[in-house]
C-alpha cells in the first residue's frame, strides 16, 4: 500500500515562470522518503496556456 503526495507549482500568468524550482522540491521531498511518481501541467481557462505544474509522489505507508 502507498500513500501520495500532491505539489502545486504555479505559473505565472504574465511571465510563464514556475513560482518554485521544480528540481528543488524533487529534491525536498525525496529527502523525506518520497519518489516522484508523475508530473503533469494543468491549463488555463485562457488560450491553453498551463496554470501550474502538478508533482506527485508516493512512498509506501508505514
Amino acid at each position: 500500500m502507498y500513500e501520495y503526495q500532491t505539489v502545486s507549482i504555479a505559473v505565472g500568468a504574465f511571465n510563464g515562470k514556475l513560482e518554485k524550482n521544480y528540481s528543488d522540491v524533487i529534491h525536498e521531498y525525496a529527502e523525506k522518503g518520497w519518489k516522484l511518481h508523475s508530473v503533469f501541467s494543468v491549463p488555463s481557462r485562457a488560450g491553453g496556456q498551463v496554470s501550474s505544474i502538478e508533482l506527485i509522489f508516493e512512498k509506501p505507508k508505514s
